[in-house]
């Protein structure tokens, strides 16, 4: 076929455009072309809709198709950088957009020529016919692929439209690539071929005169009732879904109580009564042994600690694989009998006692806030790295040595800290920089005052004044998902590699800090250990996202720096 002049042209920024030519009479063929695969950009949705508009007011009545001029892809789906930074992009532009494909006042046909992925193949879905290249494409709807929803609009369509209910599932909940045959047999396409089939296809039923009557896209409108209201309250739709998700995390919570509840009564063959009320409760990390009969009290975050007059006969360390374990039925015998527990919980991260009789003395928390300290610059001569937790050696000779110079309440080994809480009651004073600032890599912090220390810093922390999420271990996408943008206190990772570089499956999570910024600049803090063998940073895992890179770090306070790649929104406000 020689070259056809083109009718119109209209440009999609950056660098794109879309061209309206007349292969046939009456039969206007609109050709997109926006680098490297036709994404929904605001600019590519904004073209789209005015040339529509063009032929709708200016050009005899006919039949509009659209295809594009990138041989592999017809469109790849949404720019999610541009969706996310552009103000109610759905709302305002891209279901507006659909919603004129849609209602479309003459027959349109999607002459689908390469891939079709995700909102690409929404968008080829509002069209009245689809004709598929029968050589090179898939389509695919491949949201679960990478963790996002289906709203309204986006699930309604595929629901109108496809004949079978099997073909709709395998498309959603199997992310099913289909080929052109495929496609055709399962009814998601209408026939097979390139531009003279369009013509030929047009041709047979007379699609050209289709409009001439007036009613040809209120017809439609009508037909497609469902689709058509969820985009025209695409707000509404938001609200919904974000009260959808609220309700389905309260779910979550309740149905794991549940369980946890459950294996518990296998476990210690309770009773399934839950009536009872707690009077007392303790709530231990779980990757800590049992402690009691406190005199130092040793607070372990991350590598198995054991209190220095823990007699429990059983550790819930795994030494061999570096990692905590559940107890056995007999430990949870054993914990039950030692707290006269009425009953005993484990979730993932906690060990829940719940007893009338709880000890004097229980030294189990989640978090600290550091205090201002009087300490010296010279080291106790103890070799210990400042991400390494010393042994029980280790501990009695820190406190041996300690003793010489402080009166010594109680020991909290947190590394990279030690903090030390001072015995005030001996009249005992110190003087500026006079005590011990380190014991190897770990730095030793002070406590001066009648009360304990974590009693006195859990009434200075902040409360959270939106949570995340209830649930335990947080592996919600915030860019993906309402918020749309990150902010401290979500979770993040880095790959876990083999001794010779090569990823696997593993991840090590972390938590997020703040964002520190100095004009363009840009650095997250987030929490060091997570970033042993990987400096690449991924929100919520490394099978989500790539946020940025690790630059920087301030070892002896475990803190990374992380520099954020431009795209990615990141808000201090909305936590604290």
């Amino acid at each position: 076929m020689p070259p056809i002049p083109p009718l119109f042209s209209l440009p999609i920024e950056p660098s794109g455009k879309i061209t309206c030519t007349q292969p046939s009479l009456k039969v206007y063929l609109l050709t997109f072309e926006s680098p490297a695969d036709n994404r929904l950009t605001p600019s590519f949705c904004g073209s789209f809709t005015l040339a529509l508009d063009i032929l709708a007011h200016r050009y005899p009545k006919g039949v509009v198709v659209t295809t594009s001029a990138i041989a592999k892809f017809y469109s790849n789906g949404l720019d999610y950088e541009s969706a996310i930074n552009t103000k109610d992009f759905f709302g305002n532009i891209l279901y507006p957009f659909w919603h004129r494909l849609l209602t479309y006042p003459m027959p349109t046909i999607a002459l689908i020529n390469g891939h079709a992925f995700a909102g690409g193949l929404m968008t080829a879905m509002m069209h009245d016919y689809r004709i598929m290249n029968p050589h090179r494409g898939f389509l695919c709807v491949n949201e679960l692929e990478f963790g996002a929803p289906l709203p309204a609009p986006m699930a309604s369509i595929f629901r109108q439209k496809l004949s079978s209910p099997n073909t709709y599932r395998a498309m959603v909940l199997e992310s099913k690539r289909f080929n052109a045959l495929e496609a055709l047999k399962e009814g998601i396409v209408d026939s097979l071929g390139g531009v003279n089939e369009v013509l030929s296809f047009s041709g047979e039923f007379k699609l050209m005169a289709k409009a001439n009557s007036g009613v040809y896209g209120r017809l439609k409108q009508e037909m497609w009732r469902e689709t058509v209201g969820f985009l025209a309250t695409a707000k509404d739709d938001e609200k919904r879904m974000a009260q959808y998700v609220k309700d389905q995390r309260a779910r979550e919570a309740e149905e794991k109580q549940k369980v946890e509840e459950w294996e518990m009564r296998i476990q210690l063959r309770f009773s399934s009564r839950s009536d009872v009320p707690s009077q007392t409760f303790l709530r231990a990390q779980q990757r800590q042994d049992i402690v009691h009969k406190t005199c130092f009290r040793v607070q372990r975050l991350r590598y198995g600690s054991r209190h220095v007059q823990d007699d429990a006969p059983f550790t819930l360390w795994k030494q061999g694989g570096s990692r905590f374990r559940n107890p056995t039925a007999d430990e949870m015998s054993w914990i039950q009998q030692r707290y006269n527990a009425r009953r005993v919980s484990v979730s993932t991260l906690d060990l829940i006692v719940y007893t009338d009789k709880p000890p004097k003395i229980v030294a189990f928390t989640d978090a600290f806030k550091l205090l201002s300290t009087a300490k010296r610059s010279d080291n106790l001569p103890h070799p210990l790295r400042q991400d390494e937790f010393p042994t029980a050696e280790n501990r009695f000779e820190i406190i041996k040595q300690l003793q010489k110079e402080v009166d010594v309440r109680a020991i909290h080994f947190t590394p990279p800290l030690v903090i030390v809480e001072i015995n005030v009651r001996t009249g005992r004073t110190y003087s500026s920089k006079s005590l011990p600032g380190k014991d190897g890599g770990l730095n030793i912090m002070y406590h001066e005052s009648t009360e304990e220390y974590w009693k006195v810093n859990s009434q200075k922390t902040y409360e959270r004044l939106i949570m995340p999420t209830t649930t335990i271990n947080d592996q919600s996408d915030y860019l993906q998902d309402s918020p749309f943008q990150l902010s401290p206190g979500i979770c993040l990772s880095s790959a876990y590699l083999t001794s010779n570089g090569v990823q696997t499956s593993r991840w090590r999570t972390t938590t997020s800090g703040v964002l520190l910024q100095n004009e363009a600049e840009r650095r997250m803090t987030a929490a060091k250990h997570g970033f042993r063998e990987s400096q690449e940073v991924y929100h919520p895992h490394p099978l989500g996202r790539r946020i940025g890179q690790m630059v920087g770090m301030q070892e002896d306070w475990d803190i990374a720096l992380v520099r954020l790649d431009p795209s990615i929104p990141f808000t201090n406000t909305r936590y604290f």
